[in-house]
């Protein structure tokens, strides 16, 4: 018992902050130029998404943080009128965390797979689907935690570049 305390704060000082922060997931969207659409998004269930156990899995990103940046970023992207978190939006995006990884190469380098589906909430029908693949290499001060937030800004900045396409057609 009296090398569990130095172990876990080995541990953290190896991992950093053993939980990804949603402010360092929410991607920063500055230089994109995106065309507002007269539509209000329902952001909607996330799913496969993993809770952090320290000592066992490392950091990992969660479904309801990682729904709070998905909702923060679309927010900010000014591509819909309004970004809700209800079912009364024109149309629906739901995400799917299909894997995430953090493996340690000279530093930490995150891979992030998510499945998208858009929806028309109105005619119940399906408009888009995509599978986004991040991968993201964290500087010596950003540790493992580091590593996946950068892989989820990343795959939010290409879910909002993919979307401002497919809905400018």
């Amino acid at each position: 018992m009296r090398y569990a305390a130095p172990l876990l704060l080995s541990i953290l000082t190896l991992t950093g902050c053993p939980f990804p922060r949603v402010s360092g997931m929410i991607a920063p969207l500055g230089d994109l130029t995106i065309k507002q659409t007269d539509k209000i998004l329902s952001v909607g269930e996330v799913t496969g998404g993993e809770k952090t156990v320290i000592l066992v899995s490392g950091p990992k990103i969660d479904n309801e943080s990682f729904r709070e940046a998905l909702t923060k970023t679309l927010e900010q992207s000014g591509l819909f009128k309004a970004v809700v978190r209800n079912k009364s939006g024109d149309y629906e995006l739901n995400a799917q965390i299909i894997s995430q990884e953090v493996q340690i190469r000279g530093g930490y380098h995150a891979i992030l797979f998510v499945n998208y589906r858009l929806l028309d909430s109105r005619l119940n029908q399906e408009i888009w689907k995509e599978n986004i693949l991040s991968q993201y290499d964290a500087n010596s001060l950003e540790l493992a935690t580091g590593a996946n937030e950068g892989a989820v800004r990343d795959n939010l900045t290409q879910l909002v570049k993919k979307l401002s396409q497919v809905l400018s057609r």
